[in-house]
């Protein structure tokens, strides 16, 4: 990514709904678990969300321009076919040695001269497109083809990279919602989210200059042995000095440490 991922996830926490929601749970993490939870679904994010800009900035531009450049490709056709299948994958895609029979070497040639096989970019190949369209991505085609045949293969072509965008987003969506069920059901997780709603409102309450009595009596569940044990977090005395530097203080002056 050009920028830090923190600050790519924040960016885009702005227009976007589930990297806000993203971004919050990575201000709200307290254990190191809880961090390393929240970093990777962030960035597992990112990566879905740059590669479906990717895919949707790969698309060719209109039929248009295409056909404006099919005199220029045509003449080319010939070599970049050659140098994308029978060149590059003899060299690469197969080995060869003087032991290999005439046969095995046909077969082979066969299958890597198949046009109907998956492309051979990984990435491609993922959303089911085969090598023919992969050549006509790159300009290349392997076929005479009127106007209407290039458009009906870009259309497919299209359609096969929506239906896998769909399918990755389906997926995270998916784990996403198994995660909230898990975190739910998860009684260290949701003790977590307790103590974080009692910080924020012990916070409110003393940029509102309350005293102690207000904070123990209006703050729902607040007693003192809770209050204890948030301030044993170092993040959380922190939040409450920066309120108000002499609440502690005067808490162990009123109830003792």
């Amino acid at each position: 990514m050009a920028l830090n991922w923190y600050l790519t996830i924040r960016n885009l926490a702005k227009t976007d709904a589930t990297a806000a929601e993203l971004l919050e749970q990575l201000k709200k993490a307290e254990t190191d678990d809880q961090k390393e939870l929240a970093k990777q679904n962030a960035q597992e994010y990112l990566q879905k969300n740059e590669q479906s800009e990717s895919d949707k900035s790969s698309e060719d531009t209109t039929v248009s321009e295409t056909d404006s450049m099919v005199a220029e490709q045509d003449e080319q056709d010939n070599s970049k076919l050659c140098s994308e299948t029978c060149d590059g994958g003899d060299r690469e895609d197969r080995t060869t040695s003087e032991s290999e029979s005439p046969q095995e070497e046909s077969k082979d040639d066969k299958k890597i001269m198949d046009l109907s096989q998956p492309a051979f970019t990984p990435r491609l190949a993922k959303y089911g497109i085969n090598r023919e369209e992969e050549l006509f991505l790159k300009g290349v085609f392997v076929r005479k083809m009127t106007r209407d045949e290039k458009i009906l293969m870009r259309r497919a072509i299209y359609q096969k990279k929506t239906q896998a965008t769909a399918k990755i987003q389906a997926e995270f969506k998916a784990k996403r919602i198994a995660q909230k069920q898990k975190e739910a059901n998860d009684p260290e997780v949701q003790k977590f989210h307790q103590e974080r709603k009692y910080v924020s409102a012990i916070v409110d309450a003393l940029e509102q200059h309350k005293n102690l009595g207000f904070i123990f009596s209006q703050i729902e569940g607040l007693t003192l042995d809770i209050f204890r044990e948030l301030i044993k977090k170092p993040g959380n005395v922190n939040a409450f000095n920066k309120a108000n530097p002499n609440f502690i203080t005067n808490f162990h002056k009123k109830y003792g440490v």
